[in-house]
């Protein structure tokens, strides 16, 4: 019911792989994710309401170890009921820190409410038929968890639900900045790379992505058989792994 996608400095196996079980429903997929780095492609669309403000607004947030949100995200999230199979309406913000939502009577004695509070270990998930599993508003959830919880339980899993596709994609790629910080820029300066100069120098710039082994066997009589292998890196684009 729910998907994870490991962006590019991710390790598949430390990051995720490890934490299964041996009789996990869970699997992988390779899929090609068009709008992977949208926010530094396009991120006045995202990131800021401002029209005279450049679409590289992102860039200038981001310093030589940090990357920082243009601006605050803030709208209506559906939230799932944790002891009850129902969704409640806020008006959320999201913060460094977290996810809070807003005091129903704005003034100086009523802070923001902590709904959840972000850390190393909390990984980003997306929805997978939440209106018929779950009885989402929308079609636009995602959820946190952390990776190492294989129950699907909502003791353990945060769902929430933005009320339209724009408003998801700020919120997604909002925490994903938060989570992952300038490595999602290098990610991307990388992968502008792969595109500029060609797949023939895919070795020089990625020298330490994960490799893939081809296995070749070529049989040189009847009772004879010689394997060779070339090892070759690749970068992983999209990598999926469900949660059942």
């Amino acid at each position: 019911h729910i998907y994870r996608i490991f962006e590019d400095h991710q390790n598949l196996i430390n990051d995720g792989l490890v934490y299964w079980s041996r009789d996990t429903n869970n699997r992988i997929c390779f899929q090609q994710h068009d709008i992977k780095y949208s926010m530094f492609n396009e991120a006045k669309k995202f990131f800021s309401s401002q029209e005279k403000i450049s679409d590289d607004v992102l860039t200038n947030y981001i310093s030589s170890n940090s990357i920082y949100l243009p601006d605050n995200i803030t709208s209506i999230l559906h939230i799932k009921d944790k002891n009850r199979k129902i969704w409640k309406k806020y008006s959320c913000v999201l913060r460094q820190s977290g996810i809070y939502r807003m005091p129903k009577t704005l003034s100086p004695k009523h802070n923001l409410i902590c709904l959840l509070k972000f850390d190393s270990n909390m990984q980003l998930y997306f929805a997978k038929d939440w209106i018929e599993t779950l009885h989402s508003p929308t079609q636009y959830g995602f959820a946190l968890k952390y990776a190492h919880i294989q129950k699907k339980s909502n003791k353990y899993i945060h769902y929430l639900c933005a009320s339209t596709y724009d408003e998801y994609q700020r919120w997604i790629n909002g925490i994903r900045i938060i989570q992952h910080g300038i490595h999602l820029y290098k990610n991307y300066e990388r992968m502008k790379k792969i595109i500029d100069n060609g797949i023939g120098n895919l070795s020089q710039i990625l020298p330490n992505q994960h490799n893939f082994n081809f296995i070749q066997s070529t049989a040189t009589s009847s009772t004879m058989m010689t394997e060779s292998m070339s090892a070759i890196s690749l970068p992983i684009r999209g990598l999926n792994s469900d949660v059942n």
